[in-house]
C-alpha cells in the first residue's frame, strides 16, 4: 500500500474514532442531564412489602417503584453501551494513529 493511501486511511479512522467518542459522550451528557431519556428496554413492577398489624389487617409498603427500577436499569444498559462505544471509538482512533506515524528502522551493526 503506498504511504500516502496509507496516511489517509489512518487520518480517516482517527477522525472515525474520535467522533465515536465524542457522540457517546455527547449522549452520556444528555441522559445523564435530563436533556433526553434512554432507550426504554425494561418495564419492572414495583417491589412492595406486605407487613401485618396487629390489628390483622395488612398494608402493603411500596419499597421501589416500578418506573424508578425500571429507569434504573435502561439507563446502566445505556451508560455499559455507551462505554464500550468510547473503547470501540479508541481502539478505531488508536490503529489510524499507528497508520499514520512513521516507522524508522535504525542499523547499528551494519555486518547484520
Amino acid at each position: 500500500m503506498d504511504i500516502k493511501t496509507e496516511g489517509i486511511i489512518g487520518y480517516g479512522l482517527l477522525g472515525v474514532g474520535l467522533i465515536f467518542i465524542f457522540l457517546a459522550a455527547y449522549n452520556v451528557y444528555t441522559v445523564f442531564t435530563g436533556v433526553s431519556a434512554p432507550p426504554e428496554v425494561f418495564n419492572l413492577e414495583s417491589i412492595s412489602l406486605n407487613a401485618n398489624n396487629n390489628a390483622g389487617g395488612t398494608n402493603s409498603v411500596e419499597l421501589v417503584s416500578g418506573k424508578t427500577a425500571s429507569k434504573f436499569m435502561d439507563m446502566s444498559v445505556w451508560y455499559i453501551l455507551m462505554f464500550f462505544m468510547v473503547q470501540a471509538g479508541g481502539k478505531i482512533a488508536s490503529l489510524g494513529i499507528q497508520m499514520v506515524k512513521e516507522i524508522k528502522v535504525v542499523l547499528k551493526n551494519k555486518d547484520i
